[in-house]
């Protein structure tokens, strides 16, 4: 497998992109209580595109990836442990903060008084991706 790397910057314009709308949808649209006005909610929907966004650019970022390092069926198990260790680490610590904003947000004076503490079943279901949406996507 070579070892050199080739960014290309529209690539990762996008994104940044598509990180941004996926932040502002969740911040806006599913913080209950938090925002109420429904022509708001309605333009920050848009945002939820950015996980389809994420799905385009892999479909051509993986792809030129492996055509670059030469992939053969023999690579799968290198190819699966490289994007596992990519991916799932900043998940799982994404998941703890979130957690963990939650939790402390029942303590800070003056939030809505809403507890959002996930339960240990919706926690765990996150380990698989098995987490259910939150609001209509």
């Amino acid at each position: 497998m070579k070892n050199e790397t080739t960014n290309i910057n529209i690539i990762s314009s996008m994104r940044g992109f598509a990180a941004i709308a996926v932040c502002l949808y969740h911040f806006v649209c599913t913080t209950t209580g938090y925002i109420e006005n429904e022509q708001l909610l309605n333009f920050f929907a848009w945002g939820a595109k950015g996980v389809q966004m994420f799905f385009i650019i892999s479909g051509v970022v993986i792809p030129l990836s492996m055509i670059k390092d030469n992939y053969t069926y023999n690579n799968f198990s290198y190819f699966i442990k490289k994007r596992f260790i990519r991916i799932e680490p900043p998940y799982i610590a994404t998941v703890i903060l979130g957690i963990l904003y939650l939790v402390l947000r029942n303590h800070i004076p003056g939030s809505t008084p809403i507890d959002m503490t996930p339960s240990v079943r919706d926690t765990l279901l996150h380990i698989p991706y098995f987490i259910p949406c939150c609001r209509k996507c």
